[in-house]
């Protein structure tokens, strides 16, 4: 928590991921979440795509990452 008579900063970062069935090593998707101090955090939705280096990466808010939750619900009992 953040103390206006300090100079401390507080930051959390959580990440989540998803790896193919047969290679864990390698994320196919990852979430990235970073707060500071109290403020609400900023989520990063990370593409790893076989042949790039580094992530296709973008901000989601809150909202946008629970309908793609409802989303991929779907997909799955749509194909079970």
């Amino acid at each position: 928590m953040f103390d206006k008579n300090t100079n401390e900063t507080v930051i959390i970062e959580q990440s989540y991921s998803v790896a193919h069935p047969d290679d864990s090593d390698k994320p196919l998707v990852s979430v990235s979440a970073r707060s500071v101090n109290n403020y609400t955090p900023s989520v990063t939705l990370n593409f790893h795509v076989p042949g790039r280096k580094n992530p296709v990466a973008t901000l989601v808010s809150r909202q946008a990452l629970a309908d793609l939750r409802d989303m991929l619900n779907a997909v799955c009992e749509d194909l079970s």
